[in-house]
């Protein structure tokens, strides 16, 4: 007999085992038959049939709809296009200097930024449960990415 059969044979036969086991079915059925169960499974259906039939809800799905098969909304979310040409902004004699001038500020504006009520604040609204909802959504994912710089032609050509 190996040792696996006799400790399942060992438990079978145990009192211990069998008064936990009958203990879990027992406040299961409990559980099953309370008045907060029935109430919360009565809400939650209730709650689907008003999300179903609400006006309201119904306005966000069109409205969610539209902005989906928008132009825009696409040109935003369409693969790109393989033959992109990357241009230096840096190099520009248009852009080249704004670039240099946020290069030289950016030190300044992280230390002030460092020391700012106003980045305490940011902290405590990201650490919210709600933030991680918003910062896992589409709309800011598609965002990010969009503002994200384009990567270098080595680095496209090691992938």
């Amino acid at each position: 007999m190996s040792t696996e059969q006799s400790t399942r044979s060992y438990a079978d036969h145990s009192a211990i085992v069998a008064f936990v086991r009958g203990a879990s079915s027992q406040l299961r059925a409990w559980v099953a038959a309370s008045w907060f169960v029935r109430l919360g499974a009565a809400l939650g259906r209730r709650f689907d049939v008003a999300t179903e039939t609400s006006r309201l809800v119904g306005a966000f799905r069109m409205l969610e709809r539209w902005i989906r098969h928008s132009f825009v909304y696409r040109w935003l979310t369409k693969e790109p296009d393989p033959d992109v040409i990357v241009i230096d902004l840096r190099e520009t004699h248009t852009v080249g200097p704004f670039i240099a001038v946020l290069d030289r500020l950016a030190p300044l504006v992280e230390r002030i930024w460092l020391g700012s009520l106003v980045r305490r604040a940011t902290e405590r609204v990201k650490a919210a449960p709600v933030w991680t909802w918003v910062a896992d959504s589409r709309t800011v994912s598609l965002l990010a990415a969009a503002l994200e710089p384009p990567r270098s032609p080595e680095e496209h050509g090691r992938e």
